[in-house]
C-alpha cells in the first residue's frame, strides 16, 4: 500500500506516455475509467524501458465516493 502512488509512479513513466497516463489515473479516480486497461513504458533501474499495461480500480464508500484506488502492473 503506498499513499499517493500514481504521483510516485509517474516519476518512472516515458515523457512521451505521461499525459495518456494521468488522463487514464484520472478518469478511474473520476468514475470513467473503471477496470482501466492502459499502456505505457516505464524506465526500469538501468535506464531502458519496458512496456506496461496496468488495470486500475476504484473502491468507494457506501455514497460512491472513492476510497481506494488499485491496480495491477503487467509486463507486456
Amino acid at each position: 500500500y503506498m499513499y499517493h502512488a500514481d504521483r510516485i509512479w509517474q516519476n518512472y513513466i516515458h515523457p512521451d506516455d505521461l499525459d495518456n497516463y494521468r488522463k487514464a489515473v484520472e478518469d478511474a479516480i473520476c468514475g470513467k475509467g473503471l477496470l482501466n486497461l492502459v499502456y505505457y513504458r516505464a524506465r526500469l533501474a538501468n535506464g531502458t524501458y519496458v512496456t506496461l499495461t496496468t488495470r486500475t480500480f476504484i473502491l468507494t464508500d457506501k455514497d460512491g465516493v472513492p476510497e481506494y484506488f488499485g491496480g495491477i502492473i503487467l509486463h507486456k
